[in-house]
């Protein structure tokens, strides 16, 4: 109960951003039983597809900004701090665009050849559109994250997450758009968001800030691009071996194997991160260690409830007709137990500027999904993504925690618990 009080009255706003979590978590959960019905499981195939793409054009489009900003901005002075801002943001949307007339020109050359079913026009080119638009929104979370400005950090998210729930339905119910209005609901949101950040923080910019910003951040942005490299062609495989209604099994089980465990670890980490770093530049490791043991013991509690209870958990947010990704929301939500242990030794090679020893394991863990993903679909259907990203994560962790030096009682110690 101390722990608790202490968590609380030393950082008060995780508890305001973890509103936020809520409202983005809960709300898509809470919604998730209207669109499941709205939808069909061929629908949520192709948004599989959809998501997968747009992961890919996100990582490529922001090329880890978001994290250069949180390390960043306060180690420029006042003046230059509303340059940086708005000289990423511009830049990095500038960028954005640039990418996304890659990805048509492409298209003409690949045509429709690379997801069975799926058609560029309007499925994908929505879904790099949205990304485009979203980067400028997750830089300015970025800003508010670093100064604790809760309130609007809030609103904004409350203001897209709703906007998105609502034109959804509309344009899905009133005119009959089923996917493609489910898409397009998404996009309009970040571009009105969009405008409103470009007016907020107009300031003079320089290209140098976005450079001094990718420079940073680059090294994160290739392993996320790399991580969905490798997703698109595990979706890749997947249309080639499964139906478009066996994806949309896989979209529910995975959306709903990682909603609990990333619902809570999101929220806890808005807040977290930065007070790693700080502590870290302090020197307050003992800090760190108790409320890294509290963390990893209070998720893992909460992943093991969730498991249990699986099937009701599918019940209440879908419908009997995906009672099928059962196993597969399980598996799930076994692979972030390791994210959870890995968290603190991968934020400690950032803050020693090894990020690029974080790449090369990435890539190395990556390599080892690549390898068992092809033999694991064959062997266990949809079912197989989720086995090999199990041994991924695990493999992962042990790199990162070796790499890093620390020992295991520094990162999990129920002793720091007890000296509290």
């Amino acid at each position: 109960m101390n722990i608790l009080k202490n968590v609380y009255y030393r950082y008060k706003n995780s508890f305001l951003f973890a509103i936020s979590a809520f409202i983005i978590k809960g709300l898509g959960a809470l919604t998730l039983p209207v669109f499941t019905r709205l939808l069909t499981k061929s629908d949520y195939g192709i948004l599989s597809v959809t998501n997968t793409v747009q992961n890919f054009s996100t990582a490529t489009s922001r090329l880890g900004i978001q994290q250069s900003v949180l390390k960043q901005y306060e180690e420029y002075g006042d003046k230059e701090r509303s340059q940086y801002l708005f000289s990423t943001i511009l830049f990095s949307f500038i960028w954005s665009l640039f990418l996304l007339v890659i990805f048509v020109v492409i298209n003409q050359f690949l045509g429709n050849n690379l997801f069975k079913g799926v058609e560029f026009f309007p499925y994908l080119f929505l879904a790099l559109l949205t990304s485009s638009f979203s980067t400028s929104y997750a830089i300015f979370q970025s800003y508010l994250r670093i100064l604790n400005i809760a309130k609007k950090f809030i609103a904004l998210a409350s203001i897209n997450i709703i906007l998105n729930i609502l034109l959804s339905i509309i344009l899905i119910t009133q005119f009959n758009l089923g996917v493609y209005g489910k898409l397009l609901g998404g996009v309009i949101p970040y571009f009105l968001i969009f405008i409103y950040i470009i007016t907020k923080t107009n300031a003079k910019f320089k290209l140098k800030y976005w450079l001094s910003a990718i420079k940073f951040g680059s090294p994160l942005a290739m392993s996320s691009i790399i991580l969905s490299i490798v997703m698109m062609y595990t979706i890749s495989l997947l249309t080639s071996c499964a139906s478009l209604n066996e994806l949309g099994l896989y979209n529910i089980g995975r959306n709903l194997g990682l909603l609990i465990p990333d619902f809570v670890f999101q929220s806890i980490i808005l807040t977290y991160q930065p007070f790693i770093y700080r502590n870290l530049r302090e020197n307050n490791i003992s800090e760190i260690i108790r409320q890294n043991t509290f963390i990893i013991m209070g998720l893992f509690i909460i992943i093991l409830l969730a498991g249990l209870f699986g099937k009701l958990i599918i019940l209440i947010f879908t419908t009997k007709k995906y009672l099928g990704a059962l196993m597969l929301m399980r598996l799930f939500m076994l692979s972030y137990i390791f994210k959870i242990i890995y968290f603190y030794p991968m934020l400690h090679l950032f803050y020693d500027n090894k990020t690029l020893l974080f790449t090369k394991i990435e890539i190395f863990s990556t390599i080892i999904f690549l390898v068992l993903v092809r033999f694991f679909i064959i062997l266990f259907s949809i079912e197989g993504v989720a086995l090999a990203l199990i041994c991924q994560e695990f493999i992962k962790a042990i790199l990162l925690i070796y790499y890093s030096k620390l020992q295991m009682k520094q990162i999990f110690s129920i002793k720091a618990l007890k000296s509290r």
